[in-house]
């Protein structure tokens, strides 16, 4: 490893709340992916705490440098998971001076934005499974087809309109059911679940617009929705990319089960060899005791732990048989938390994050932004999230409530709850009553 002394001093130092650059520290391993030939597609595997996103920003500043010449991107999009990423990543990218050629965005904004709408959508992103399946798209392209040739108005609420009207031709039942449940237009775009629909019915009314670009970065890209990666590739003009993410973090079954099948859908490989991610296997965020902890929730073979950090052992606070709540017991377990990280960031992660408001402000802290992610209490800060909130986002210390709460998934698997518990870098409390789960249950008594 390059300059280990100087990695060692940055990663041990505390997190502020947002990413920093590690240019002067940067590996060969990082420094090869992000001088990734430009004309070439990226795909990176990575566990939790690789340097996945350093990788991912740096490589969006590369893609727009001057010394690229006749290969430099004119326009890149970075899209990243949820908004508090990009709250994350943003003053890195602007301390390059590349704003003004790097567009960042969150993936539910950006579909937002290309529906056309100019208010938050409510409601749960993750409806059901046709809502963001590739063919759903199928049926718009027909709507506009039909317009266009009966020469009447394209727009977004004309292709939505006539696409809701197909049900009485389709013959699959499910499809058939799907489309007679669209709401009307005005009703549907208030709802977050059918955003990618509506981005795509806007993509096909205005193909060309200040949204497209050279070159797309996809940060977190196992949890983009087929739908989403097709209103995705029709703005990524350049149709080139990088793709950077975990596999076994992904939140929902219906995103694609590889990196293989993803490469295989934007055809990103021959059509003949799979496709193949470049792996970051050298952990530099969390500590070695974090990463084992979490690791027992994936398949023996991929419990890689290779990392820079060694901290303390992951703790476990179980209420039982007392009269104390579990949420008094996660405050507590934060006041206690709080001293040893005055100068980082702590962060509490739950499904139930308003069970806990009262007992914040009961304890004097205060919120002021709308979601009530960031609090303060004098001159301390606390993060406050839901496990899809917390994605792309790193503290120092960590207290993950009720990990059997967590949703499933794919496939049984435990990639909210993976991701949560990796979001520490130097300290994981886990706080539970019901009991753990079982790879867990057998880490915490080992």
């Amino acid at each position: 490893m390059r300059a280990a002394e100087a990695v060692a001093q940055i990663v041990s130092a505390p997190r502020t709340q947002s990413l920093t650059s590690v240019l002067a520290t940067l590996q060969p391993d990082q420094y090869r992916l992000v001088t990734w030939d430009p004309i070439d597609n990226l795909v990176v595997q990575g566990h939790p705490g690789t340097g996945k996103t350093v990788v991912a920003i740096h490589r969006a500043v590369f893609l727009v440098g001057e010394e690229r010449g006749a290969d430099r991107a004119s326009r890149v999009h970075f899209v990243g998971p949820t908004a508090g990423h990009v709250r994350h990543v943003t003053p890195l990218l602007d301390s390059f001076g590349v704003l003004d050629q790097v567009e960042i965005s969150d993936i539910s904004s950006l579909m937002l934005r290309l529906a056309g709408s100019t208010t938050m959508a409510h409601g749960a992103v993750d409806g059901a499974d046709l809502d963001v399946r590739w063919e759903a798209g199928d049926f718009a392209v027909r709507a506009k087809n039909r317009l266009v040739l009966s020469h009447k108005p394209v727009d977004i609420e004309s292709i939505y309109e006539a696409a809701r009207s197909m049900f009485a031709e389709v013959h699959d039942a499910e499809w058939k059911q799907w489309l007679r449940d669209l709401p009307r237009f005005a009703n549907a775009r208030r709802k977050a679940r059918f955003a990618p629909f509506m981005a795509w019915c806007g993509v096909l009314a205005n193909p060309v617009g200040p949204w497209s670009c050279d070159h797309m970065v996809i940060d977190e890209a196992q949890d983009v929705r087929p739908l989403e990666w097709r209103v995705l590739d029709a703005i990524n003009t350049g149709q080139l990319w990088t793709l950077v993410g975990d596999v076994n973090q992904r939140r929902v079954d219906h995103t694609h089960p590889s990196w293989e099948k993803l490469g295989n859908d934007l055809a990103l490989d021959d059509g003949e060899t799979p496709l193949k991610p470049q792996v970051m296997r050298r952990g530099y965020r969390s500590t070695e005791q974090i990463m084992v902890f979490a690791n027992k929730l994936l398949p023996r073979e991929q419990r890689v732990s290779n990392c820079v950090q060694q901290g303390p052992p992951v703790k476990a606070v179980r209420r039982s048989g007392s009269d104390t709540s579990l949420d008094r017991i996660v405050i507590d377990t934060l006041e206690d938390l709080l001293p040893r990280h005055l100068l980082g960031t702590t962060a509490i992660i739950t499904t139930t994050p308003g069970s806990l408001t009262p007992l914040l402000i009961k304890a004097g802290w205060s919120s002021a932004d709308g979601p009530r992610t960031q609090w303060r209490r004098g001159s301390q800060t606390l993060s406050l999230h839901e496990p899809t909130s917390s994605r792309g986002i790193e503290f120092d210390a960590v207290i993950v409530v009720e990990p059997a709460n967590f949703p499933a998934g794919f496939a049984g698997r435990h990639g909210p709850l993976y991701t949560s518990l990796t979001r520490a870098n130097r300290e994981l409390i886990v706080v539970h009553e019901k009991p753990l789960p079982d790879p867990l249950r057998r880490a915490n008594r080992t």
